[in-house]
């Protein structure tokens, strides 16, 4: 058996002893990188010692274990750092993206036809698979052992949103303030006083981020936002930076600056850095950390830290509180809300979809024990769009040689909200008054939380004149309308911009958003007839 090892991020670090090689890559919080390697190093390739090492590991990493014949990868609870893998004809690639696997096999890869349609209507794979059938990837909370041809799959940590331990609305909340400390100080300890750069903007989780530093009285912070002007979240993220403060940097897009920036060279090298064939690369803050960075406007040695996930794992994403809907209900809305890309792929595959996620959810989720069905599919959710498309705007910030953090999928985080109840966590019930009551730095009272989007003068008068000739039809009509015709010049990241304005009219396929042309971009360049 041969084993390639092909890793291009400049972050992993190598150790060996003996005939053993470790490779780590990520952040530990407030412990020991050595001490963990050297409790690797002594259990390495006892998996059940493994499995409570890494499952005890609190940070967001990757990890390789080699020896001789024998390997055993991993990915950490939230899978930040993905890692995937070929097995064929006595060779084992590992990779941490696709071009590593492409580069050290001239054999031919299968596109899976079913995991193509399911990228084209979402932006990322379906359950374990990738787009090519001989290329597997980790799930979260995961790790593989391969020794003589033999390969096992081993699950450290599951994230079961719907198993409970009911406990009082005062409670919970208690303990959220609680956690929202510990985890504040966590990611201080572990920034080493290095500079936190918060993407700010006007929502609630970058707010609980840089109030909790400032709370902390975290010194070297600086801020910035992006997109066009008069968006919401340019001028309530300079209210909060202005009085806080602290540094904040305004990027100003426009359609065809970054028009430039998406058909550079340096884009073209980062998608291909963040690509493993299992999501479309994150395209909107491109632009924004470049510019940060050819500007000086931030350290070479800053950290990253943006409030992913916090929409997501507080249940902004959960959608009515009636407890007897049915499994077709819940997907039918789940479908709708994220298969949606375009609308004809969308018409034509929903029943094909639907046999392979009822599949899914009652083999794999143990259906018949959950009494909370819509966090069934929320973990769905997060096995699929959140951990392989969300987290995967983490390797932009790589690409530009910045650490990063993501504090809100801190383990403390996922194990908290794993076990609060679904009526707490409708409209983000708790989360919200938790933060609100808590008002750290006191910006969560006086300085609005996602007002309404502004557009240029010209902009507003135009949307104005023609929401007056659709009032007669009614509002489909006119969002049908509006998406098609004056969305391009309303997009406030200009995520159009790579395209004529004619071939986005002209198109007839009902495309859902700007990912909707980034995702066809990406699998055309792949020659798959999505």
């Amino acid at each position: 058996m041969k084993f390639i090892i092909e890793l291009q991020k400049k972050s992993w670090k190598i150790f060996k002893k003996n005939k053993v090689t470790i490779y780590f890559n990520g952040y530990l919080n407030s412990e020991s990188l050595e001490a963990n390697i050297y409790e690797i190093f002594k259990n390495a390739f006892f998996v059940q010692k493994l499995k409570s090492i890494f499952r005890k590991l609190d940070g967001h990493f990757s990890i390789i274990i080699f020896s001789n014949q024998k390997v055993i990868f991993s990915v950490d609870c939230a899978r930040t750092i993905p890692l995937i893998y070929y097995i064929k004809k006595n060779k084992v690639i590992i990779a941490d993206n696709l071009e590593g696997i492409k580069r050290n096999t001239k054999e031919f890869l299968t596109i899976d036809k079913i995991q193509s349609k399911c990228l084209a209507m979402t932006g990322y794979t379906f359950g374990k698979g990738s787009l090519y059938k001989e290329i597997k990837s980790l799930n979260y909370g995961e790790f593989c052992y391969i020794d003589k041809f033999k390969c096992t799959e081993i699950s450290y940590y599951n994230w079961k949103p719907f198993i409970k331990k009911y406990n009082s609305y005062e409670a919970e909340k208690k303990k959220l303030k609680d956690i929202n400390h510990i985890i504040i100080e966590k990611l201080i300890s572990s920034l080493n006083k290095k500079t936190a750069v918060i993407p700010l903007s006007a929502g609630l989780d970058s707010r609980l981020i840089l109030s909790g530093l400032k709370t902390k009285k975290y010194k070297d912070i600086i801020s910035f936002s992006y997109g066009r002007l008069r968006n919401r979240e340019v001028k309530t993220a300079k209210s909060l930076a202005e009085y806080l403060n602290i540094p904040w940097y305004y990027i100003q897009y426009n359609n065809l600056l970054q028009k430039k920036t998406l058909s550079s060279k340096s884009y073209i090298k980062y998608k291909s850095y963040a690509d493993t064939a299992t999501s479309v690369h994150f395209p909107q803050d491109f632009l924004a950390i470049q510019t940060l960075k050819q500007k000086k406007l931030i350290p070479d040695k800053s950290v990253i830290i943006n409030g992913q996930t916090g929409d997501f794992i507080s249940g902004n994403h959960l959608f009515n509180n009636s407890k007897s809907l049915s499994i077709k209900k819940i997907f039918d809305f789940y479908y709708n809300k994220h298969f949606k890309l375009w609308k004809n792929l969308q018409d034509s595959n929903k029943n094909t979809i639907f046999k392979i996620f009822k599949d899914r959810v009652e083999k794999n989720l143990n259906l018949s024990t959950s009494k909370n069905l819509q966090e069934v599919f929320q973990k769905v959710e997060f096995e699929d769009r959140q951990s392989k498309y969300v987290i995967n705007g983490q390797r932009l910030y790589e690409y530009f040689g910045y650490e990063w953090r993501l504090p809100l999928w801190d383990i403390m985080y996922m194990n908290f909200w794993e076990k609060v109840d679904i009526d707490f966590k409708y409209d983000q019930k708790l989360y919200k008054e938790t933060l609100v009551e808590q008002n750290w730095a006191n910006v969560w009272k006086n300085i609005p939380i996602n007002p309404r989007s502004q557009f240029s003068y010209q902009l507003e008068l135009i949307r104005f004149f023609f929401k007056i000739i659709f009032f007669p039809v009614g509002k489909n009509k006119w969002h049908k309308f509006e998406k098609k015709y004056l969305e391009y010049f309303m997009s406030l990241l200009c995520g159009y911009a790579n395209w004529s304005y004619l071939k986005i009219i002209r198109d007839n396929r009902g495309f859902s958003s700007p990912l909707s042309w980034h995702v066809e971009e990406y699998l055309n360049n792949k020659k798959i007839n999505w």
